[in-house]
């Protein structure tokens, strides 16, 4: 394995956790505001 070949593994490796870093985050802030709004028990958005 070369050089240039871990340098790409190791930026697509960090891309992917930023982005799913990004997305836990913001799932947690929006489903912090959705559940005061909406108090239906159902799974109908």
């Amino acid at each position: 394995m070369n050089l240039k070949s871990l340098f790409i593994i190791t930026i697509v490796a960090l891309l992917v956790a930023g982005i799913g870093l990004w997305l836990n985050y913001y799932l947690i802030i929006r489903g912090q505001l959705a559940v005061p709004e909406v108090q239906a028990p159902s799974g109908i958005k």
